[in-house]
C-alpha cells in the first residue's frame, strides 16, 4: 500500500460499522467466541481469541489498524461481547440509521420506566469521562460496567454510538458524550 492510499480504520462509515454489527450478531450464534470473549479480562486476551481475529481480519478492508487501532478495536470487541445483540437481524440495519450524537450516553442518563433515577450515576459517568484516551485497560474495564448497568442488551445499549464511541475514544468524543447525558439526566439528580 503506497502512502497516498494510506488510511486508518474509522467506525463513522456505513460500511465499517455494517460489518462490525453483522460480527456481533455472529456472536450470538458462536456462543463459545461469545463466552470466551466475556472471559477475557484484559485487552491481550481478547486479541488472541478468533472472535477478535475474525473481527480485525474482515475490517481490514476499510482501513489500516496500528497497533493503537488495535487495541482500541480489542475494547469494542471486549464490551459488545457483553451486549446481546436483537433477536431479529432485520434489526441490525435500523441501527445504522444515523442518531444523535452521543446516544448511549443519552441512555445512561434516562431513567428506566419504573424509575427516577439515571442507570449510570453522575458520579460514575463523570469518572468514565476522567479516563484518558491511552488508558484502554482502564476504558475496557469501565466500559463493560457501564454495560452491565444498563442491563446489556441491545434495547438498552446502543451498539453502533457505544462502537464509535469507545473505538474514537477522545475529547471530542468525551464532550459529545458529556452534552448527550447533562440533556437528559433527571435535573433534580444529585451525584451519588
Amino acid at each position: 500500500m503506497t502512502t497516498e492510499q494510506y488510511h486508518r480504520l474509522s467506525l463513522w462509515g456505513q460500511a465499517p460499522m455494517r460489518a462490525l454489527l453483522h460480527w456481533w450478531q455472529e456472536l450470538d450464534r458462536a456462543r463459545g467466541d461469545r463466552a470466551s470473549l466475556r472471559r477475557c479480562h484484559t485487552l491481550a486476551e481478547v486479541v488472541l481469541t478468533p472472535a477478535f481475529n475474525r473481527l480485525r481480519i474482515d475490517l481490514a478492508r476499510f482501513g489500516e489498524l496500528d497497533s493503537n487501532g488495535i487495541a482500541r478495536l480489542a475494547v469494542v470487541a471486549g464490551v459488545l461481547a457483553h451486549v446481546t445483540p436483537p433477536a431479529d437481524e432485520g434489526m441490525l440495519e435500523g441501527m445504522l440509521a444515523p442518531r444523535l450524537p452521543g446516544a448511549i450516553a443519552r441512555q445512561m442518563a434516562i431513567p428506566p420506566p419504573d424509575g427516577t433515577r439515571s442507570p449510570v450515576s453522575e458520579l460514575r459517568f463523570r469518572r468514565v469521562l476522567a479516563i484518558p484516551e491511552s488508558e484502554r485497560e482502564a476504558l475496557f474495564a469501565a466500559m463493560v460496567r457501564l454495560v452491565r448497568h444498563l442491563g446489556g442488551t441491545s434495547a438498552q445499549v446502543d451498539a453502533p454510538s457505544l462502537a464509535r464511541g469507545i473505538f474514537h475514544w477522545n475529547q471530542k468524543t468525551k464532550q459529545t458524550w458529556a452534552f448527550a447525558y447533562y440533556e437528559a439526566a433527571p435535573k433534580n439528580e444529585s451525584p451519588r
